[in-house]
């Protein structure tokens, strides 16, 4: 239901934005964002999909990313519309130490879907 994705941008750090734009996902295993080791707690990648119709009737009206390790575990909430098309975002993160990262999904029929990930930190970011 809820998928970890990777960053167009990592992924095809490598090539050209106009070779990236005509090459077609990679499919098999690509890259976990939020990555499984994080080398620098101050910027860590997280891309997030949830899948659904996108419409009226079933729909995903929110997204909420948590580290539950952090002073501050709440990290970001986003809000869709059926006329968003597709439930998907992408942000960076500061994590203090080796935690969990959540994101709970909120449906228009009122059920939550839950994804969790581990991410090892080596240095800190926040303070850390």
């Amino acid at each position: 239901m809820i998928a970890w994705r990777p960053c167009r941008q990592e992924r095809d750090k490598n090539i050209s934005k106009e070779e990236a734009d005509v090459i077609p996902d990679r499919g098999s295993h690509p890259p976990q964002y939020p990555p499984e080791i994080a080398e620098n707690g101050l910027v860590v990648p997280v891309n997030v999909e949830v899948e659904s119709p996108m419409t009226e009737a079933d729909y995903v009206k929110a997204v909420h990313i948590y580290a539950d390790g952090n002073p501050q575990p709440g990290i970001v909430s986003y809000s869709f519309t059926p006329a968003c098309g597709k439930a998907s975002a992408a942000t960076r993160m500061r994590l203090a130490q080796t935690q969990n990262i959540v994101c709970v999904a909120e449906m228009s029929n009122g059920a939550l879907h839950m994804a969790k990930a581990n991410v090892k930190v080596t240095i800190g970011g926040c303070g850390g």
